[in-house]
Parts: C-alpha cells; structure tokens; sequence
C-alpha cells in the first residue's frame, strides 16, 4: 500500500467537498493561494504541500480530516481484502467486506482512503449508481492519475473492461472483458476471452476466476445453442463449484442446463429438473418465479396443463430474484394466456401480449430470455403470414436454428 499519510489525498478531499457545494476554485482559495497551485493539490500533484494552508482550506469548508494512525489501520485493512476480493472475482467475499464499507462510509470519505471508497463502492447489490455526481464527477476526472488496480475497479465496474485489454491484461481483465462481450451478444469473441481468463486464473491460483469463465462460456454456448459445448463448460464449472464448496452455484448451473434444454425442445429432460427443483412440497415463497415459469412451459410442452396451472398460481407467490417482480408475472402471463385461450395463435390481444413483451425483454434483459421466446414469436408470425416480420427476426437472432419448442396445434 501506497503512503497514504501524505496530505495529497486530502487534496482529493478538498476537491469532492468544493464540488458538492458546487464552489469554484478561485472562490475556494481567494486570499490564500493561486488557483492553479489549487488545482496542483486537487489533483495529488503536490508532493508536500504547505500543512498551514491545507488547514485554511479545511477551515473554509467546514472539514474534519482523519490521519490518526490508529483509526485509519482497520479501513487500510477492509480496503486491502476488497481489492483481493474485487481481482480474485471472489464475489461473496467482496460483498461481505462492502456492508462493513457501507456502515463506515462517513469515516472513508474523511480519510485518505477516500478515492478507494468511492472506487470499491462504486456498485452496490441494492443500487449500482449509488455515489452523488459529485462524487461520480470527482472520479472521472481523477482517472488519469489513479493506480492500476483502481483503474481496473473502476473500468469494470463501469462495463468498459475491454478498455483493459490493451495493456498488460491480467485474469480478472480478461473475465471482465469476455463478461461484456457476452453481454452484448459476441458470444464468440467473448468465449475466446474466457478461455484466456480460465487458463491465466489457473496460472494464479484464482478458482473463482476459473469458476466464473467456465460459467460464463456455458452461458455462451447455451445462447449458441450448442447443447454438447454448453454441458462440456457448465460440467467443469460445476466440478469447481463443488469443489470450492458453491453449492448456489452449482443448482445455477444444473438450472441453466434444463432451461436450455427445455429451449432446444428437449421437455423431458427440462421437466424431470424443474418438477423436482420446484415440488408440490416445497413453498412457493421459496422458490423463484422464473423457475416456475419454466416448470409450467415444459408441462405446457408435455401437455401437462393442470401442472402447469398450479406452477404459474404459485408463480404469484414467489420470489422474483431476477427481473423485476411486475415483468416477471407479465412473461408467466404469456403461459398462463396460452393455456386458458384455445385460439391464441389467432387473437389479437394474445399478439399484442407477446409482442410487447418480447420486445422490452430485447431492451432489458440478456440474450437468453428473449431467445426463449423466439419460437412463439414465430408461431405468431408464420400463423398469421407476417413472414416479412419472422424474417426480420430471424436476421436479428443469425444463430437461431431450433424448431418451435411448443408449436400450436394448429401447425
């Protein structure tokens, strides 16, 4: 670790408490230094600079700096773990360290470990923009004179990992970036990232790292469609989530293996898991939505309609850990409307429902739901000779290639 005793940083603090009250430099320093001098210090530039003028300048704006030793040893030490925990994508650590973070916050920002504050709290579970602008303005304009590890929190956290690549990329670098691209849809590129990130981890002992680029080319190749290549991935994963003892990570993956399964309109194989993972037995409170969605889509497939039934009236009581509790109902729906409408194909309202959704599913959601849905948005299409709009879609999804999973009766 860096000094971090020297009075530079309270310069960093200086400048984020002149931009909350939106002051201007010349008003800040009037009668005691040079703006530019100022700036020199805002910005670190100043080696040493003079300890009485530093005062004057807390004195103007009201501020209380912390540089007892004592007081700042276990911040340095929370620190230190978080950017462990950041690089090793070791997630849950890093979690567990941003709570003690946040019920510190006050004491980081008086602190010279201000910048790393607002670097690794950057994104937290609850609300990933959570810094003022001020705060967010006093970051990107240190950028250039951050330290690598910060600048590879921040560009991360910001989704510009890619930005990483370009010189001396690390393992984490290589997650990050082939996490983006996946994201975006260049599944190819992004598996060839992971495949770096995987192989890099292992050199450095980073499990977590492995574990994630395993994880993450599976999700590729599920996108893909490329059922054999997806499990080859997800298999491995999963030999390292047990061994490392995820077993959250595990049911993830055995999840994500029956959802593409059930996509690829392999219904059995999909059912056997979702009708165990969501049993009659168990609690609708403790499941999730969309594993019961899923479960009503392979009894819709199966002609199982009373299952499917019970799973999307269970559905109404679930949890929804991902998307939004409001859109996750609206995607059941679809089911639910399928089901109780014998001439869906042909209604209009049916058409509308489907359509809208699919399309915010595009904008908000990654890849994989709205490619769920592809087959019922050609269903829709072909059924009612919109084939201009099913070309179109299908110019949009290139690599799509599986037949409907639950075709109209009517087809």
């Amino acid at each position: 670790m860096e000094n971090k005793q020297d009075l530079r940083w309270l310069g960093v603090w200086i400048k984020l408490e002149r931009l909350k009250r939106n002051w201007s430099q010349e008003g800040l320093c009037h009668g005691l230094c040079a703006v530019s001098y100022l700036s020199k210090i805002e910005q670190g530039k100043v080696p040493a600079p003079n300890p009485d003028l530093m005062r004057l300048l807390c004195k103007r704006l009201d501020g209380a700096w912390e540089d007892d030793p004592a007081v700042l040893a276990p911040l340095e030490s929370r620190v230190e773990e978080m950017y462990d925990a950041f690089l090793d994508a070791d997630f849950g650590r890093f979690w567990a360290l941003h709570k003690g973070l946040m019920e510190h916050w006050e004491e980081y920002l008086h602190s010279p470990f201000l910048l790393d504050a607002l670097i690794l709290g950057y994104e937290s579970e609850e609300d990933k923009v959570r810094l003022s602008e001020a705060e967010l303005t006093l970051l990107k304009e240190m950028e250039p004179v951050l330290s690598h590890r910060q600048r590879t929190v921040c560009k991360i956290s910001a989704g510009r990992a890619t930005e990483l690549l370009d010189k001396d990329p690390s393992s984490r670098d290589y997650l990050g970036a082939g996490i983006e691209y996946y994201q975006s849809g260049a599944y190819t590129r992004s598996v060839e990232l992971l495949q770096t990130a995987f192989q890099m981890g292992a050199a450095e002992g980073r499990v977590c790292i492995m574990l994630l680029a395993r994880v993450f080319s599976g999700n590729c190749y599920a996108n893909l469609q490329d059922y054999p290549q997806m499990t080859a991935h997800y298999r491995v994963a999963e030999k390292i989530a047990r061994a490392v003892g995820d077993l959250e990570e595990v049911e993830t993956i055995r999840y994500n293996i029956a959802a593409t399964a059930l996509d690829l309109g392999r219904a059995e194989e999909a059912y056997t898991y979702f009708h165990a993972a969501c049993g009659e037995d168990k609690p609708a409170e403790t499941l999730s939505v969309m594993a019961l969605h899923k479960l009503a889509r392979c009894c819709e497939a199966l002609g199982k309609t009373e299952e499917a039934l019970s799973a999307l009236d269970r559905a109404e009581r679930a949890k929804a850990v991902y998307p939004e509790r409001e859109f996750a109902l609206e995607i059941c729906g679809l089911v639910r409307y399928r089901l109780t409408h014998e001439g869906y194909i042909h209604d209009p309202v049916y058409g509308e429902k489907l359509t809208r959704c699919f399309e915010r599913m595009e904008r908000e959601l990654p890849p994989g739901f709205a490619g769920s849905h592809i087959p019922y948005m050609l269903a829709w299409y072909t059924e009612n000779r919109m084939y201009k709009d099913a070309y179109q879609l299908l110019f949009r999804f290139p690599g799509y290639k599986s037949p409907p999973v639950h075709p109209p009766a009517s087809l």
